[in-house]
């Protein structure tokens, strides 16, 4: 990858595109919908992100990177995606520009990987930095899950306390949204999550991805951590995720050991699909019961859903009634009336064939920009834990809004931007220009 020369005031946007991607990551990680700038009422991340957009602009200016026929079509698409299905369909059938836009607005975090400077940036001082401080928040994230879930279990607190506490936070989740869910399951046990919870598995993925070439106690302790504090979420899909994440790269591998040859944009994409297909058999109650992991009300909840999601469907097949639309009769949140547990059963919905069409071409060209036929062909092993934990995250999205919304969102554009960089870091690793403590394997 051809290296250029920083042009003026390019250390300066790179320092502020630093600081506000940790910022971002903070505030991602611990503060569920997110924090909200005191005194102004706006969202902290989507300030943030506007300037790290604004930064990367101008980063690949004073670079004089041009934009190549990829990067302008991924944001070609995504204005036909805004335009279309954000504002014209939601508006002629009655629903609200702010809750299109709102449901809009995680997917649009994709536009970065088109005007990222891919060539210009300091990698080795800042993606390794940026990597290694992704899992240590996601460390802390589970020492705060399961320290919350002891105290629970010990009675050194009470659910009604801690939901309290959270609730002081000044987030925009809205008045009558809980910040945390805190419950007692049938078993005795406390289950306990809020939107931030997804973070975690973008730190178990950075973990297994980038494993020690001998496990150490500390690499250990930091999965079981991870691991430990998504059992307490008994979220069913992260579970289920998770088996993926140990199964699939195995079976990537002994496809690819047996010499034959596979498109990776394509098999990927596949991966997704199918993953999101499954959903339909996993969310029957039989297949939960007899895997014994039904939830009565929330499983019969789930059917009625997808029911009722696929009759609006039915009626408008082709197009949809675009992002922002809902079900009257199955409205979950009142404050965001578009947000259901199956996702992309909704996403059919609002979206049409023409729409998912669509989106499988904005994902398939983000794969593109991200080099995947390259990086697959340089690092075959890490590229089998990658499709893997991709595929799992897209099924624990399907079953969950907290995969598809800003952090989940947030952790694709993250992995789709380390698959472009792993040619850099391992460049990186074999040299010695002083950056040792950066070595891709060591990660606290």
């Amino acid at each position: 990858m051809r290296r250029r020369e920083p042009g003026r005031g390019a250390p300066l946007l790179d320092q502020l595109f630093l600081i506000c991607g940790l910022l971002m990551l903070v505030d991602l990680a611990f503060f569920g919908a997110g924090l909200v700038v005191p005194g102004i009422g706006l969202s902290l991340r989507r300030m943030l992100f506007v300037v790290i957009l604004a930064v990367a602009v101008l980063r690949r200016l004073v670079s004089r990177i041009p934009f190549m026929r990829r990067e302008l079509a991924l944001i070609m698409l995504i204005f036909v995606l805004v335009a279309l299905w954000t504002l014209v369909l939601p508006a002629s059938y009655g629903y609200s520009l702010g809750t299109s836009i709102g449901d809009v607005s995680p997917w649009l975090g994709l536009v970065l990987l088109a005007i990222w400077p891919w060539d210009a940036w300091p990698l080795e001082s800042q993606w390794l930095r940026f990597r290694r401080f992704f899992v240590r928040l996601a460390v802390i994230l589970a020492l705060i899950h399961l320290g919350i879930w002891a105290s629970l279990v010990a009675d050194l607190t009470s659910p009604t306390l801690v939901v309290a506490a959270t609730s002081l936070l000044p987030t925009s989740a809205g008045e009558d949204s809980l910040f945390m869910s805190i419950s007692l399951l049938p078993s005795g046990m406390y289950r306990l999550y809020w939107s931030s919870s997804i973070f975690l598995m973008g730190g178990l993925y950075f973990l297994v991805a980038y494993r020690p070439p001998r496990v150490t106690r500390s690499w250990l302790l930091q999965v079981a951590l991870v691991c430990g504090a998504l059992f307490v979420t008994y979220i069913r899909s992260f579970l289920a995720a998770g088996l993926l994440l140990v199964v699939l790269p195995w079976l990537f591998r002994f496809q690819s050991s047996r010499g034959r040859t596979v498109n990776p944009k394509l098999t990927v994409l596949l991966m997704w699909t199918a993953g999101v297909a499954l959903v339909c058999v996993a969310i029957d109650p039989s297949v939960l019961e007899a895997l014994q992991l039904s939830r009565d009300v929330s499983d019969t909840e789930r059917v009625d859903q997808a029911s009722a999601l696929l009759g609006q469907f039915a009626v408008h097949p082709v197009f949809g009634t675009g992002f922002g639309s809902y079900v009257t009769q199955h409205v979950r949140v009142g404050e965001i009336p578009f947000a259901y547990e199956l996702v992309f059963h909704a996403l059919l919905m609002k979206l049409g064939v023409v729409g998912m069409i669509l989106l499988l071409a904005i994902l398939g060209l983000a794969l593109d920009i991200a080099g995947i036929s390259t990086r697959a062909r340089e690092n075959p092993r890490r590229f089998a834990t990658w499709a893997a934990f991709t595929t799992g995250f897209w099924f624990a999205g399907a079953t969950n809004p907290i995969v598809t919304n800003f952090i989940g969102m947030a952790i694709i554009v993250l992995v789709l931007v380390d698959m472009r960089h792993w040619g850099v870091q391992s460049e990186v690793a074999a040299g010695s220009g002083g950056f040792g403590s950066l070595q891709p394997d060591r990660m606290l």
